[in-house]
């Protein structure tokens, strides 16, 4: 059994240009936890789930018929929460990345729980017509680039990386969407400017 659950979250760092009441939200949410629950597939035993009991609890029930109750301060999506109400529960990463903070968000979970989807959107859609026939399938990554673009001045240039690790190994996903080459990486130098590998 798969359990039908990915969890993902994200974390901030402080700077002195937020208005009080942002800087009161993120000192007491600096690192969230939320938990997304997919709708059970074709095949798949709905007895033996993750069910939402509310924004902040969940029942996973073994294939022993154990029963185990978890707790989320932050929140939980349910399977019929889309991707535009899964992005607003972290759009506020980007606005952060923008503000000059730092921020992640990452997902979690073993394969087949959802993590491609809430990141990326349904595969096969091609982005450029995602934008307005499939526009509600983009997941996080096509939306945070879009709020990107939507808050910087026009004229702003940009610099970009996107890197994924997988299976321990480095591959860099806009030169190799399909992932076929995995990245050789020798030394890595981190600066405040960019990502660097050689």
């Amino acid at each position: 059994m798969k359990p039908c659950v990915e969890i993902f979250g994200f974390s901030k760092f402080l700077v002195s240009t937020f208005k009080k009441s942002e800087i009161t939200y993120i000192m007491k949410s600096s690192i969230k936890v939320m938990v997304r629950v997919r709708p059970c597939l074709e095949g798949e035993d709905e007895r033996l789930a993750v069910r939402v009991r509310d924004r902040q609890r969940l029942t996973i029930t073994s294939n022993r018929n154990n029963t185990f109750e978890c707790n989320f301060e932050d929140y939980v999506l349910t399977p019929s929460d889309d991707q535009k109400e899964t992005f607003s529960r972290v759009k506020e990463c980007v606005d952060s990345a923008l503000g000059g903070f730092n921020a992640t968000i990452f997902a979690y979970g073993q394969t087949g729980s959802g993590k491609t989807y809430t990141l990326f959107g349904k595969e096969g859609v091609d982005m450029e017509e995602s934008s307005s026939r499939h526009s509600y399938l983009r997941g996080i990554a096509p939306r945070s680039i879009e709020r990107v673009f939507e808050k910087l001045p026009k004229g702003t240039q940009v610099q970009a990386s996107f890197l994924q690790v997988y299976n321990e190994h480095l591959y860099d996903l806009l030169l190799d969407p399909r992932m076929s080459r995995k990245l050789n990486v020798r030394s890595v130098r981190i600066s405040l400017s960019s990502f660097t590998y050689s």
